[in-house]
């Protein structure tokens, strides 16, 4: 498929294996990923008769009975068979007789199929890690600005997975975005089902009252259910007990959180206290995500500190042996601002209809700072741009479903060194 789009074999006399007429390439048609024909649309002369229609790529011709091409009707418009090899005992009869087919076994130059092997067997970081310096910029540029929206759109569909679970409303939505992100890759799916056990309706009623808000949090995930000497979370369980009474209210078992590996600064309760003050800060959630022009306002809204009895304690009832403000990090902010921010304007200016809150997004990418860890790391030593979070975004993206799954063939980068 890869050599027949891109033309990468000999086209001269380039002939029919059945009766030898020439062929002509006028179109090569379009790549379909979906069922049906491998190009659709193309343009074929064939002797004096152009021909449109659709092309099916094998191997083998015989691949054509193999695969039940034979029997499905999608098939019907098929006007030139592609193959390597036709192993047809006798092209002049059977099925297939009517549909030309030309081979392409001694036209594909074997330096193509030796780059190809490299790319497919070496056990390199990246496939092409010896030859990625000799890609040309323009090539990876337009390559990495691809990437960011299939990474956007990726994760486009967590946003709508849960909007559709939310019927259509678009606050609950950002709600359980924004808890999910605040337990990073740890505790996301706690903080979805602690959104889920109490609704948005619940929080914005109580959230005036900080104190309430932690309430309510921490007592539905399940962090006030022992016995506290502490007078702080003693109200906390006490406010708790009021309102599961007065909303019917179910909480979590403790042992759903991890806290695992973690320092104390990110345990769930320090997590939970942080989303309770960012909660109560900024109250019109919704709007302060659609009208925001600028990321700094965004950045500094997400400047939020726990209340001060997490200064000395990163679990209700224990003292901490130092004490130290829990306002969350830059760096914590950023994978917000990523994570949350960017995906929902993103998804809202696709559903919506609304380019400006699209561009919007790809925009605030380009201006957040990049990433920084051993992946993107080792991008930089091969010279690969990592100067904003849209490049981060892109190279992770890569290394994930590109490099790591040796689809070299679909890649721009691994596609221009075999065109090489």
């Amino acid at each position: 498929q890869f050599i027949w789009q891109f033309q990468l074999f000999d086209q001269k006399a380039l002939e029919t294996t059945a009766d030898q007429l020439p062929v002509r390439i006028r179109k090569t048609g379009y790549h379909n990923h979906d069922a049906g024909p491998d190009f659709k649309d193309a343009r074929i002369q064939v002797d004096d008769t152009l021909w449109a229609g659709h092309v099916e790529i094998h191997v083998k011709a015989s691949e054509w009975f193999q695969h039940g091409h034979h029997h499905d009707p999608a098939y019907g418009n098929v006007i030139l068979h592609v193959v390597l090899q036709d192993d047809r005992p006798d092209p002049h009869s059977g099925e297939l007789a009517h549909i030309p087919c030309i081979a392409l076994q001694d036209r594909i130059e074997h330096a193509l199929l030796q780059r190809y092997q490299h790319l497919r067997q070496n056990r390199l970081w990246i496939p092409c890690a010896d030859q990625f310096h000799s890609v040309e910029g323009f090539t990876l540029r337009h390559w990495l600005n691809r990437l960011q929206i299939e990474r956007l759109e990726e994760k486009r569909q967590l946003v709508e997975r849960l909007l559709n679970e939310n019927h259509q409303d678009w606050q609950e939505t950002l709600y359980q975005l924004l808890a999910r992100n605040f337990g990073f890759k740890v505790n996301a799916e706690p903080f979805e089902r602690l959104t889920r056990l109490t609704p948005y309706r619940i929080i914005s009623k109580h959230a005036d009252q900080l104190f309430q808000l932690e309430a309510l949090l921490l007592g539905q995930a399940g962090l006030l259910s022992g016995e506290f000497g502490e007078a702080y979370p003693r109200s906390l369980k006490q406010e708790y007990t009021f309102f599961q009474q007065k909303y019917g209210l179910t909480p979590m078992e403790p042992h759903e959180w991890n806290r695992l590996r973690l320092r104390p600064a990110n345990f769930p309760p320090v997590r939970i206290a942080q989303l309770a003050a960012f909660l109560h800060n900024t109250q019109a959630l919704l709007h302060l995500m659609l009208e925001t022009e600028g990321i700094q306002p965004l950045r500094q809204a997400f400047r939020t500190e726990a209340s001060p009895y997490w200064r000395s304690h990163y679990w209700p009832g224990k003292v901490a042996t130092q004490s130290r403000s829990k306002r969350l990090g830059k760096g914590s902010i950023t994978n917000l601002l990523i994570n949350t921010v960017v995906p929902f304007i993103f998804t809202y200016g696709q559903v919506r209809g609304e380019e400006h809150l699209t561009d919007r997004a790809l925009s605030f990418l380009e201006q957040l700072p990049p990433e920084q860890n051993h992946i993107l790391k080792r991008w930089q030593q091969l010279g690969a741009p990592n100067r904003h979070a849209a490049h981060s975004q892109a190279l992770l993206y890569l290394k994930k479903h590109y490099c790591d799954k040796k689809q070299c063939l679909s890649c721009e980068v691994g596609a221009s060194l075999l065109r090489k």
